[in-house]
């Protein structure tokens, strides 16, 4: 199934979804970056944005959610074998736990990562959609923790460079681990994970129904 077809049905905010092509995917997994994520402003909008002196008064029309234009099983094979954080098991557990009406754990998996971008989204509302107060959300947390996985990733890159090809050590999974512990954690996005627990056994009843897999 494509990822499009599937968010679409269970798309039922007021909130714009970009498919990005491959090579975008492609450009965003060799910069560290997260395939599936929320972004503020957008395009010509940006621009606008980046050159306005008085950044905290810019109020952003373009936000939206961008997902990759794959389909589900590509993604899942993305997060599965060129994450290394341990997102997918992570996320697995706590729906199944939460959860007792999951067909396929894998879609379960994508509605939850959308949902935990919507969840975004709706603080981008309750901001009255000022961009920059909406970035500068637990700012030094989220540098904090970036700065921790840029530096684990140049290691583990440094380490292959030198000939010890091994993917991922166990200490760098282990650490790994926790500094995406750690992100889930910081409060902005512990909020956008609580927001998507709570809304995905809807969102899975409404995938169910309109693909008839429903009991």
């Amino acid at each position: 199934m494509k990822i499009s077809d599937l968010i679409n049905v269970i798309n039922q905010y007021d909130v714009k979804v970009i498919f990005d092509d491959i090579e975008k995917v492609k450009d965003t997994i060799l910069g560290g970056g997260h395939i599936i994520y929320f972004t503020p402003v957008e395009g010509k909008e940006r621009e606008k944005y980046e050159r306005k002196y008085k950044k905290n008064e810019f109020v952003s029309t373009s936000a939206c959610i961008h997902i990759p234009n794959l389909t589900i099983e590509e993604i899942i094979d993305i997060y599965k074998n060129c994450d290394g954080t341990g997102i997918y098991e992570w996320t697995c557990k706590n729906i199944t736990q939460h959860c007792s009406n999951i067909k396929n754990i894998d879609e379960a998996f994508i509605i939850f990562l959308f949902l935990h971008e919507v969840g975004h989204w709706n603080q981008f509302n309750e901001l009255k959609c000022n961009v920059n107060s909406f970035m500068e959300m637990d700012i030094d947390l989220e540098k904090d923790n970036f700065n921790k996985m840029s530096e684990l990733e140049i290691r583990r890159r440094e380490r292959i460079n030198k000939g010890n090809e091994c993917i991922q050590t166990v200490k760098e999974r282990k650490l790994a681990e926790q500094y995406m512990m750690e992100y889930r954690n910081i409060p902005k996005e512990k909020e956008a994970d609580e927001f998507a627990m709570v809304k995905i056994e809807d969102a899975l009843k409404m995938l169910y129904s309109s693909f008839g897999k429903g009991e």
